[in-house]
């Protein structure tokens, strides 16, 4: 299986914060936040991408 890349915006650092652990359980890989845009990068697995938008929706953030 191949990764695949995610970049999600948020309203408040602290959405992603929160987002980046529930990604961690889904072995994201390659995580970043750009603090000033309150954006998150990183991949994850293709078969665990559409949880990784559920998860990213439920903490705040838009893909």
């Amino acid at each position: 299986m191949s990764d695949k890349g995610i970049t999600a915006s948020f309203g408040s650092p602290e959405e992603a914060l929160s987002c980046i652990s529930k990604l961690q359980a889904l072995r994201a890989a390659d995580l970043q936040i750009d603090h000033s845009q309150l954006q998150l990068t990183g991949a994850v697995n293709e078969s665990a991408y559409d949880q990784a938008l559920r998860v990213i929706r439920e903490a705040g953030g838009s893909v």
